[in-house]
C-alpha cells in the first residue's frame, strides 16, 4: 500500500496578518482597549488622532467580531476622506480588506485591497502595498488560482526587495514555495523553499522558519528525498520541544512514522507513530489521533498484520465519524475493505470498499477510487463474480491512467515552467543589477560630498569653541575658590526643583486612565527620578551637614517597625542574588525618641552596601541589641554581610568621602557619598559608628544610638526561624481578635508565600478587609484552592515543590478553579518574566517590593470584576440555558451543569448530590464552584432552570400547564404553580 494515502496537513498555514501589525494587542482585554479607544475619539477635534484610533479598533476586532472591525475601518475611511489624510485612507482600506477576508467574503476583500493601493500612491509607504500583494496572493490561494498567487507573491517580493526588506522578501519566496507545490511544480517549490530558509535562518525568525521546513518536508516527500525530509523533520521537532507544542510534537512524529514507511524501516515508523499517538491520546487531539490511527493501520498492513492493521482502521473510523470527515472516513473504510481481503473475509472487504468508494466520491479523490475499485475488483474474482470483477478493474484503469496523466502533464508543465521562469529571472537580476550600481554610484558622491562639508564645519565649530573658551577661563579663574566652596549646595538645589517637577505630572500622569498605554514607560521615568533624587538629596545633606543647617527632627516611635520596614523593602533585591537577609530582634515592639529619616536612611546605605558586596548564594544578618538601654541609654543595630572582607588599612578609610581602593587587578571596595552620608548622620544623632571585619567572620557595621527607656519590652522574637509548619496558617499580631470582628460572607483571600516573614506581611495587609488561608508552597496552595474554592489567589513565584507559574497553569485548567483571579507577586521584574506570567495565564504580575495600597486595590477591583461575572451567569446562563456560547472553562462548566440538569428534567427526584456525581466533583465543590459563579446554591440553580424550561414549554403550548409541571420535574402542579409565581411575578396561566 503506497503512503500517499496518509493524511496531510497543508504546509502552507496563511497567516494573513503576519507581516504589518496584524495581530491585537494582547496586554490588555478588548472591551477596555475598544473603551479607551472611544474615549480618545470622543475627545478629539483632530480628524487624525481619530482616524488612528479607528484602524486600531478594526485590528482589535478583526479576528473574534469582524462586522465591528468593518464598521471601523469604514469610518477610518469616511475621517480620512473628508480630511484629505491619505495615509488613514490607504490603511483604512486595507484593514477593511483583512476584515472581509476573515468573514470569507474574497471578493468584498480583494476589492478593498486594491482601493488600499490605489490611495497608497499618493503616500508610498511600501508596507501596504507588498501587504496588498500578499493578501490577494492569499485570496487567489484559497480559490484554488495557483497562477495568479504566485504572481502576486511575486510582486510583493519586488516591492520588498526594492525596500531592502530581506524577511518580507523570503516571506513572499514562502508563498510562492507553495503555490508551485500545489501545483505540482516540485522543483521550483524546493528552490524557492531553500532560499526562503537561507534568509529566515539567517535573520533568526524561528517561527517562519518551521514553516517553510514543513513546506519543504512535504515536498522531499513528494520526491522521494526521504533523508532530506526526516533531516528537517528533526529540527521541527526540537523547535516544538522547545516551545512545548505538544500538538505540533504529535504531528512530526506522524510524519516522521510515514516518512519511514515509505522507506520500509518499520521498525523506526512504530517508533514514531507510538510516540504521536500516546501524545494525542493523553491530550485528546481528536483529528490527529484519527490520522496517527491511520498510518499505524497502514504500518501494520505493510507487516501483514492484518488483524492488527483491521483494529487501527476501525478505531480511526469511529473517530471519524465521530468528526463527520468524509477524508477519515474514506481512507478508513479503504484500510478496513483492503484488510478484509486480506483476511479473505470477501463479503465484509466488499461492504467496505463500497462505502469508500462513496466517500471518495464526495472529496474527488483520484488515488482512492483507483484503489477502492482495485480491490473491488480483486474481492469479485475471489467470490467468481467475473462481471463485477471486469467492470471495476474498468474503472480502477479510468482513474489511474487519469493520475498518470495528470502527473505527466504536470511534470512537462513544470519544465517548461521552470525555463521560462530561468530566463524571465536572469532578465531581471540584469535589470537590477543596472539599477543597483547606477544607485550606488549616486549615494558614494553624495555621501563624499556630505561627509567633505561636515569636516569643514567640524573644524570651523573647535576653532569658534576653543577661542571662546579660552577667553572665558581667564574670566572665571577669579570666582573658581567660590564655585567650589558652593557647588554641591547650589547643583542639589537646582537639580531638586526640575526633578520635583518632573515627578509631580508623571506621578498625575500615572493615575489617568489614558496614560495606561505609556505606565511602563511612566513607571521608568518615575523610578529613575526618584533615584537621582536620591542622590542628590544626599549631596544636599552633605551640604547642610558641613554648613551646620541640618536639623533633627526626633519623636517617638516604634524603631523595631522601622528597622522591618527597612529591611523588607531589600528582599526582593537579596532574593535576586539568592541572598539570605534576616532580622533578628530581642523585642517584638520597641519605642523610643529617635529620627526616623535619618535612621531608615542610615540602614538602607548600610543594606544596599551590604546586598552589592555580597556573593550570590550569601547571608546578611541585621540584628538589635537593647540591653544597654537601661543601664546607659543607648542602642545598638548592626547590618552584617559573611561574604565580604575589608582590610583595616580600608576600614580606617571607608567613611571619607569619595574613597576608593584597588587591588592589583580589580575594585574590590568602593564607596562614594553614602557610607560618608551615613556616617555623618550617626555623628549628627550623638552616636557612633564603626566597622569590623574578618575573613572567618565577614564584615560588621556597628551602630550605637542615644535613647530613652522604652515603654513596652516583648519576648524574644526571631523574624526568620519561626516554628510555623509548612502550609500551616501563618497567625499575625492582632489577627485573632479582627477575625472575630470579620463577617462569614468576607471575601476569602488564599496567600502562597514561602517566606514566613512576608506572608506574615502580606497577611496583615489583607486581614483587616478579608478572611486569609495561608500556603507556604505551590502544591500545598493548589491542595487548598481546590478544597476552599477562595475569591482570589495572591503567589509568590520561587517557591519549593511548585512554583508560582506551575500553580497558576494548573488552577486555570481546573475547571473548579479556572474562574478565581490569581496575582503573581515576585522579585522577578523583567519584561520577560511578566510575560511568562501572563502567558500562564496569570490575571496581574506585580514586582516586589510592591505598594500595598495598590495591591489592596488591585484586589478589590478583581473582586468586583468576578461580581459583575456572576451577575453574568446568573442572568444569561440561568434565563437562557439554551443559548449559551462557550468560551471559557467557566462557560463549560456551567454549560455541563445546565445539560446534565436538562437529561434529568423530567426526574424530579433528582438531587444536587446526583448532579455532582455526573459533573465529576464533590456536593462541597459543586455548591462553591456555583455560588462563585452565579451566587446561586446548587438546589435554587437547579429549580431556576425547570422553571425557565416550563416557561419556554408554555410560551410554545406544547402541552398543558399541569403536564409541563411534571415534565419539568415537578411533583404537583399547585408546588410549580406557586414556585412559578414567586420567580416569575406572574402565574403559568398569565404567560402570553
Amino acid at each position: 500500500m503506497n503512503i500517499r494515502n496518509t493524511f496531510k496537513i497543508p504546509a502552507f498555514l496563511f497567516v494573513l496578518f503576519t507581516l504589518f501589525s496584524f495581530i491585537a494587542p494582547l496586554h490588555a482585554s478588548p472591551i477596555n482597549t475598544a473603551d479607551s479607544l472611544l474615549n480618545v475619539i470622543d475627545n478629539t477635534l483632530e480628524d487624525t488622532i481619530k482616524v488612528i484610533n479607528y484602524i486600531e479598533l478594526a485590528d482589535l476586532f478583526t479576528y473574534n467580531e469582524s462586522e465591528k472591525a468593518i464598521r471601523y475601518a469604514q469610518k477610518a475611511i469616511d475621517v480620512s476622506k473628508k480630511s484629505g489624510y491619505h495615509p488613514g485612507l490607504a490603511k483604512g482600506f486595507e484593514r477593511l480588506g483583512n476584515a472581509w477576508f476573515q468573514l470569507g467574503n474574497n471578493n468584498r476583500a480583494a476589492q478593498a485591497y486594491r482601493n488600499a493601493r490605489e490611495a497608497n500612491k499618493k503616500v508610498g509607504n511600501y508596507q501596504i502595498d507588498a501587504s496588498v500583494y500578499y493578501n490577494l496572493g492569499n485570496i487567489q490561494h484559497e480559490l484554488a488560482n495557483f497562477d495568479s498567487a504566485i504572481y502576486y507573491a511575486g510582486e510583493a517580493g519586488k516591492v520588498f526587495l526594492e525596500n531592502n526588506d530581506s524577511v518580507g522578501y523570503a516571506v513572499s519566496l514562502y508563498m510562492k514555495t507553495n503555490g508551485y507545490y500545489s501545483k505540482g511544480f516540485y522543483t521550483q517549490a524546493t528552490e524557492n523553499g531553500l532560499k526562503a530558509l537561507a534568509i529566515f535562518r539567517d535573520k533568526k525568525v524561528k517561527s517562519w522558519e518551521i514553516y517553510t521546513l514543513n513546506a519543504l518536508v512535504d515536498i522531499y516527500n513528494v520526491r522521494e528525498k526521504y533523508d532530506e525530509s526526516l533531516s528537517l523533520l528533526n529540527t521541527c521537532l526540537d523547535y516544538h520541544r522547545e516551545t512545548n507544542n505538544q500538538k505540533f510534537i504529535a504531528i512530526t512524529y506522524r510524519f516522521m512514522g510515514d516518512v519511514y514507511l515509505n522507506m520500509e524501516n518499520y521498525d523506526r515508523a512504530a517508533t514514531a507513530l507510538d510516540s504521536s499517538y500516546q501524545i494525542t491520546d493523553e491530550y485528546g487531539f481528536a483529528q490527529e489521533k484519527c490520522k496517527t490511527m491511520y498510518s499505524l493501520g497502514m504500518l501494520y498492513y505493510n507487516r501483514q498484520q492484518y488483524g492488527k492493521a483491521l483494529e487501527m482502521y476501525e478505531e480511526g473510523l469511529q473517530l471519524g465519524l465521530d468528526l463527520d470527515d468524509e477524508l477519515f472516513k474514506c481512507s478508513n473504510y479503504l484500510g478496513i475493505g483492503q484488510s478484509y481481503y486480506q483476511l479473505k473475509n470477501y463479503p465484509l472487504a466488499l461492504q467496505n470498499l463500497e462505502l469508500a468508494v462513496g466517500h471518495a466520491k464526495n472529496i474527488a479523490d483520484h488515488h482512492k477510487l483507483s484503489d477502492a475499485y482495485l480491490y473491488l475488483s480483486n474481492s469479485y474474482k475471489a467470490t467468481n463474480h467475473a462481471q463485477q470483477a471486469l467492470e471495476n478493474y474498468v474503472l480502477h484503469k479510468q482513474y489511474s491512467d487519469s493520475i498518470w496523466a495528470r502527473e505527466n502533464k504536470q511534470q512537462f508543465a513544470e519544465m517548461a515552467s521552470k525555463y521560462e521562469s530561468d530566463k524571465k529571472e536572469q532578465q531581471i537580476n540584469r535589470l537590477q543589477l543596472e539599477k543597483q550600481t547606477t544607485k550606488y554610484r549616486n549615494q558614494r558622491m553624495l555621501v563624499w560630498g556630505i561627509l567633505t562639508l561636515v569636516i569643514v564645519l567640524l573644524v570651523l565649530v573647535i576653532l569658534w569653541v576653543a577661542h571662546r573658551n579660552n577667553k572665558q577661563l581667564l574670566a572665571r579663574e577669579k570666582e573658581l575658590d567660590k564655585i567650589k566652596s558652593d557647588f554641591f549646595a547650589n547643583i542639589s538645589h537646582e537639580f531638586r526643583t526640575p526633578l520635583t517637577l518632573i515627578l509631580g505630572p508623571v506621578h498625575d500622569m500615572l493615575k489617568a486612565d489614558r496614560a495606561a498605554p505609556f505606565a511602563p514607560q511612566l513607571r521608568m521615568i518615575q523610578k529613575q527620578a526618584q533615584r537621582l533624587l536620591t542622590l542628590i538629596n544626599q549631596l544636599l545633606d552633605l551640604s547642610k551637614l558641613d554648613a551646620g543647617k541640618y536639623q533633627l527632627d526626633i519623636a517617638s516611635g516604634d524603631f523595631i517597625a522601622t528597622l522591618k520596614s527597612s529591611v523588607f523593602s531589600f528582599l526582593s533585591l537579596a532574593e535576586m542574588k539568592n541572598i539570605d537577609l534576616t532580622v533578628d530582634v530581642d523585642q517584638t515592639e520597641l519605642c523610643m525618641n529617635y529620627d526616623e529619616e535619618i535612621v531608615q536612611t542610615i540602614l538602607n546605605n548600610l543594606l544596599s552596601n551590604a546586598i552589592k558586596f555580597e556573593p550570590n548564594d550569601g547571608v546578611i544578618r541585621v540584628g538589635l541589641d537593647s540591653s544597654n538601654i537601661e543601664k546607659g541609654n543607648s542602642l545598638s543595630f548592626s547590618v552584617l554581610n559573611k561574604g565580604s572582607y575589608i582590610t583595616p588599612d580600608v576600614c580606617a578609610s571607608i567613611f571619607d568621602r569619595f574613597y576608593q581602593e584597588k587591588s592589583k587587578q580589580e575594585l574590590v571596595q568602593g564607596t562614594g557619598i553614602g557610607l560618608a552620608l551615613t556616617h555623618e548622620l550617626v555623628n549628627i544623632h550623638g552616636g557612633s559608628i564603626r566597622v569590623e571585619s574578618s575573613k572567618a567572620e565577614g564584615t560588621r557595621f556597628l551602630i550605637t544610638l542615644p535613647s530613652n527607656k522604652p515603654i513596652t519590652k516583648n519576648k524574644l522574637v526571631n523574624t526568620k526561624h519561626t516554628d510555623t509548619k509548612p502550609g500551616e496558617h501563618v497567625m499575625i499580631s492582632g489577627e485573632s481578635e479582627r477575625e472575630e470582628v470579620l463577617k462569614k460572607d468576607c471575601p476569602l483571600v488564599l496567600i502562597i508565600e514561602d517566606h514566613i516573614e512576608v506572608l506574615t506581611y502580606i497577611s496583615s495587609v489583607f486581614a483587616r478587609h478579608y478572611r486569609i488561608e495561608t500556603a507556604t508552597n505551590g502544591q500545598i496552595g493548589i491542595d487548598k484552592a481546590l478544597e476552599l474554592i477562595p475569591d482570589i489567589i495572591i503567589s509568590d513565584v520561587m517557591m519549593p515543590l511548585k512554583d508560582g507559574m506551575e500553580a497558576v497553569r494548573e488552577l486555570k485548567n481546573n475547571r473548579l478553579t479556572s474562574h478565581i483571579p490569581i496575582i503573581l507577586l515576585s522579585a522577578k521584574a523583567s519584561v520577560e518574566n511578566r510575560l511568562e506570567g501572563r502567558e500562564a495565564h496569570a490575571d496581574a504580575y506585580i514586582a516586589k517590593p510592591f505598594n500595598p495600597d495598590e495591591l489592596l486595590l488591585i484586589v478589590k477591583n478583581m473582586l468586583d470584576n468576578r461580581e459583575r461575572l456572576r451577575i453574568k451567569y446568573s442572568s444569561e446562563l440561568i434565563i437562557h440555558p439554551q443559548n449559551m456560547v462557550v468560551k471559557s472553562l467557566d462557560d463549560a462548566y456551567i454549560e455541563k451543569v445546565c445539560g446534565t440538569i436538562e437529561e434529568n428534567i423530567a426526574n424530579e427526584n433528582f438531587t444536587v448530590a446526583e448532579l455532582a456525581l455526573a459533573v465529576g466533583v464533590s456536593r462541597s465543590q459543586l455548591h462553591r464552584k456555583l455560588e462563585a459563579l452565579t451566587s446561586k446554591s446548587a438546589s435554587r440553580f437547579i429549580r431556576e432552570y425547570r422553571l425557565k424550561r416550563g416557561y419556554e414549554l408554555i410560551k410554545k403550548n406544547t402541552a398543558t400547564i399541569a403536564e409541563i409541571a411534571y415534565l419539568v420535574g415537578f411533583g404537583s402542579p399547585g408546588y410549580f404553580g406557586k414556585c412559578f409565581k414567586e420567580y416569575f411575578g406572574i402565574t403559568p396561566g398569565e404567560v402570553g
